[in-house]
C-alpha cells in the first residue's frame, strides 16, 4: 500500500518490488558512504517515501532482512543478497514507471553482492582482517569482481576433494588453495572432511615455512588464519609434482 494525498493506493507487484529494492539498496548505499541509516532518517531513495518504508519496517524485520538496534538500521546478509536478487529478476522492464522509480532501479542495479552461502565459505576460508577488506571493496568500484571472486573461490571450496578422496594421485593431485604471508606458504589438495565438527584442522596439502623445503601434511587453517595467512585471490590449481618441484604458479 502507498499513501497519496490522505488515501491509501495499491501498489503494483513490480512498484512493491522496486520499493523494497530501494529501501535495501538505500541502506546499503549509505553503509557505503559511512553514513547511519536512521529511523527517520533513511536513506529511501527518490521512490520510497517514509510512509511505504513505515508500512514494510516490520516485514523486513520479521523476514531476517534487516535488524534494528536502538534507531539504527543494519542489513542481513540476506537482506544484501535480496536487494541484488530483486534488481536480477526485474530485468530492464522500467517502461511505463515513473522516474522516482527508475532512480530507484538504477540504484539497485549498481550492487552485486555474494551468496549467503559464499559468504559463509569465506568465513572458513579466510582471517579477519583479509575478510573484512573483501567486503569493503564490494561497495566500491571493483565490488563487481570481488563478488564474482568470491563466489569463484566458494565454488572451489565446494567441490575441493575431502580427506583420503586424492589418495592414489600422488603427484598428479591438484592444489586448489594457496595461502601465504612473508616467506611461508600452504597449498591445499584436501579439505578436512570434518566428521566431528571441529572444523578445518586437517586439510591436506603442502607446507613451506621458508627454507626452501616442502612438505605433504596435514595443514589447520584456523591456526595459519591466526598467524596472518592470507587466502591468494588469483591461485590457478597446478598439481602437487609441479608444487614439489618449486613452481609457484
Amino acid at each position: 500500500m502507498r499513501f497519496v494525498r490522505g488515501r491509501k493506493e495499491r501498489m503494483t507487484t513490480k512498484e512493491l518490488k522496486l520499493k523494497l529494492a530501494a529501501i535495501l539498496t538505500g541502506i546499503m548505499d549509505a553503509e557505503r558512504e559511512g553514513a547511519t541509516p536512521i529511523e527517520n532518517h533513511v536513506y529511501l531513495g527518490a521512490g520510497c517515501d517514509l510512509a511505504t518504508w513505515q508500512a514494510l519496517r516490520g516485514t523486513l524485520e520479521d523476514s531476517g532482512l534487516m535488524r534494528v538496534e536502538g534507531n539504527v538500521c543494519r542489513l542481513t546478509d540476506k537482506g544484501r543478497t535480496l536487494a541484488v536478487k530483486l534488481a536480477g529478476v526485474l530485468g530492464h522492464r522500467e517502461a511505463g514507471l515513473d522516474p522516482a522509480l527508475r532512480e530507484d532501479w538504477a540504484r539497485a542495479k549498481r550492487f552485486a553482492y555474494p551468496s549467503e552461502g559464499a559468504l559463509k565459505s569465506l568465513a572458513i576460508l579466510t582471517g579477519r582482517g583479509q575478510r573484512a577488506a573483501m567486503l569493503e571493496e564490494l561497495r566500491g568500484e571493483e565490488g563487481a569482481f570481488f563478488a564474482q571472486k568470491i563466489e569463484e573461490i566458494c565454488a572451489t571450496w565446494a567441490a575441493m576433494p575431502k580427506t583420503h578422496e586424492t589418495d592414489g594421485q600422488g603427484r598428479a593431485a591438484l592444489a586448489q588453495l594457496h595461502y601465504f604471508i612473508g616467506c611461508c606458504d600452504w597449498w591445499i589438495v584436501e579439505k578436512d572432511a570434518d566428521p566431528d565438527g571441529e572444523g578445518q584442522i586437517q586439510a591436506f596439502g603442502v607446507t613451506e615455512l621458508g627454507r626452501g623445503c616442502r612438505e605433504l601434511g596435514y595443514i589447520s587453517l584456523p591456526e595459519i588464519l591466526a598467524f596472518g595467512a592470507e587466502l591468494d585471490l588469483y591461485w590457478k590449481p597446478i598439481t602437487v609434482g609441479e608444487i614439489l618441484d618449486g613452481a609457484t604458479n
